[in-house]
């Protein structure tokens, strides 16, 4: 890196305002910023350096907090009608105008010559646009969620003046596009400004940097994966020392101490010219194997929401089936599905879930509640109707029920289910189903008995319903989501539930994605399980069809239950990919 520009936020190259010091993940100092959207920047650092005028790259590393990339709302709470926050063609001028800038030579959100580095928001995440003086609009590398997933990540941007613009993450290529046809033109003579705007404005959320770095030249993929492939193996190191394994009586501890024994040596043989790679793969294989080390659970379980299956083997489905099969491997109990098990309702969406489950799934118990893509082609009357012929030919009900919320018990364990759609007289088109979006009397009453009856023994009771758990997700969002996310009408529902400590309350529908806003969360006195969703996943791993991003991520979860003690393993069933680094370990009061 002898050709840095900028080698490091300390040296004289910038003008420090504000910025808490933190330890950067090499050891050293990072910065943190913490600013409003609301006015103007307090931290941030403004360089005397120019962009070059030839080929460039900026290095960093980069940690958001809870979907950092998507921190900060829009005015009043909820959406403007008619915004679509993922789609940036149809986004408006309000949604465009806030979100954070990482680094910039340009004021941000306006067309105007220069280069950039933003958060946007409300979910247009992380984003790149490089404007020369010749262009009437930038270049724009959208969409990046993959960095916002509340973990240190490497970021690299090349620019190639006569080649591509392109974006790493890691050791991995999100985005690249062509910018040959404008080498030679000038970006701007503006000085760099890290954590805002030139004009001091759209400063980050709260956010971490560190080792930034501006280079003359691009940097290639082989220093690139060097590089990570070095720091992966120390925050692997450090996240197995922060997990306490040793501390923790549900796993084998002569199989925590070898793991123990085997991060020292790993450590001590490390430098930045070894196999960093082969180090990183024995290190996590072992920690895996660690991890798979516990104690016998009382419950195992699959749990999953809005898998969105068809008849057509989309990427959801083979991944719905690759939860079915591992979940035989690993000798899973019962499945918890928060809804939207379909892709729109159709006669071929519903085949492809229930096909997956008579291949993979007969003989386990399951838990599947109704989401808004089931009413889409059903009116509750004939849902309801074949919602039953299912469970019955599955035997999770008797012959004469004639709900679709119903109940039952696996090792001891009650789950009980939740259906909020249960008496609307219309098809879900053009979102009539968000005025069925509540539960009615007679479930209130049942779900009263359940729980009054459930509780108290020792064990958590599961329950399963498809719409958010409103005062969470106000929470997470900062009051920034429509009203039909959340389950209408729910507040008696959380009168029923408040102090009840033993109560896992399961939901799903806004597709949070691992790191950041899905896992289990304490609510007055029980507990709510945000699923992670399989489509369109708004933070972190979650998957977006429409990227451009080669891998394909279906995350979910494994349960499993030791007492009151809840271990919740994160996984990718595309990849078949434990994701440890997700994991939470809960006591229950």
């Amino acid at each position: 890196m002898s050709n840095c520009k900028i080698s490091k936020f300390s040296n004289f190259h910038f003008l420090r305002t504000g910025c808490a010091d933190l330890t950067s993940p090499l050891g050293g100092e990072a910065l943190q910023f913490h600013n409003s959207n609301k006015d103007f920047a307090m931290d941030y650092l403004k360089s005397d350096t120019l962009l070059p005028d030839g080929d460039f790259s900026v290095q960093f590393y980069m940690r958001t907090y809870a979907g950092g990339c998507n921190g900060i709302p829009l005015p009043e709470g909820t959406l403007p009608k008619g915004d679509d926050p993922i789609d940036p063609a149809k986004r408006s001028l309000l949604q465009s105008l806030y979100g954070g800038t990482v680094m910039a030579n340009c004021p941000g959100r306006v067309f105007s010559t220069g280069f950039s580095i933003q958060c946007n928001q409300p979910q247009s995440f992380f984003t790149v646009n490089f404007q020369t003086d010749q262009m009437d609009a930038p270049v724009s590398l959208r969409g990046m969620r993959e960095i916002c997933d509340d973990i240190w990540h490497l970021i690299t941007v090349n620019v190639q003046r006569d080649g591509l613009l392109s974006v790493y993450c890691d050791d991995q290529l999100l985005r690249s596009a062509d910018i040959s046809a404008h080498a030679g033109e000038s970006l701007g003579n503006q000085p760099v400004f890290i954590g805002c705007d030139t004009m001091k404005l759209y400063g980050l959320g709260k956010v971490d940097l560190a080792h930034f770095a501006l280079r003359n030249g691009v940097i290639d993929e082989k220093e690139i994966a060097s590089v990570y492939q070095y720091q992966a193996v120390l925050a692997l190191a450090q996240q197995i020392r922060d997990r306490r394994l040793e501390a923790c009586p549900i796993f084998d501890q002569a199989a925590v101490a070898a793991l123990l024994e085997k991060t020292a040596k790993t450590l001590e043989n490390l430098d930045i010219s070894s196999d960093c790679k082969a180090a990183y793969e024995s290190l996590q294989t072992a920690y895996e194997e660690t991890l798979l080390c516990t104690v016998k659970p009382d419950l195992k379980l699959l749990v999953v929401a809005d898998t969105h299956c068809d008849e057509a083997e989309n990427h959801r489905t083979v991944a719905f089936r690759n939860a079915l099969k591992w979940s035989q491997e690993l000798g899973i109990d019962a499945m918890l599905h928060a809804g939207d098990y379909s892709q729109y309702g159709r006669e071929g969406d519903f085949k492809g879930f229930w096909d997956s489950m008579r291949l993979h799934f007969n003989d386990k118990p399951f838990f599947l509640t109704i989401g808004n893509h089931e009413t889409l082609h059903n009116d509750a009357k004939t849902l309801c109707k074949r919602q039953c012929d299912w469970l019955r030919e599955f035997h999770m009900v008797d012959e004469n029920h004639d709900k679709m919320y119903y109940e039952g018990e696996v090792n001891g364990h009650h789950v009980l289910v939740l259906c909020q759609y249960y008496d609307y007289e219309v098809t879900g088109y053009k979102r009539m189903w968000q005025f069925a979006g509540k539960i009615d009397r007679e479930q209130m009453d049942w779900i009263r008995e359940k729980v009054n009856a459930y509780c108290g023994q020792g064990k958590p009771v599961f329950l399963v319903i498809h719409n958010a758990h409103g005062p969470l997700l106000k929470e997470q969002s900062k009051n920034n989501c429509t009203h039909d996310s959340i389950i209408l009408r729910g507040d008696e529902l959380y009168d029923i539930l408040r102090d009840h400590k033993d109560i896992i309350f399961c939901t799903g529908h806004v597709h949070h994605g691992l790191g950041a806003i899905s896992g289990l969360f304490p609510s007055e006195g029980y507990h709510v399980l945000d699923i992670t969703g399989f489509k369109n996943g708004a933070y972190g791993r979650g998957y977006d069809e429409n990227s451009e991003t080669a891998a394909v991520r279906h995350p979910g979860y494994f349960l499993y239950v030791f007492g009151r003690t809840l271990l919740l393993r994160a996984v990718d069933f595309a990849t078949r990919e434990w994701l440890p680094v997700y994991d939470q370990i809960v006591t229950l009061p």
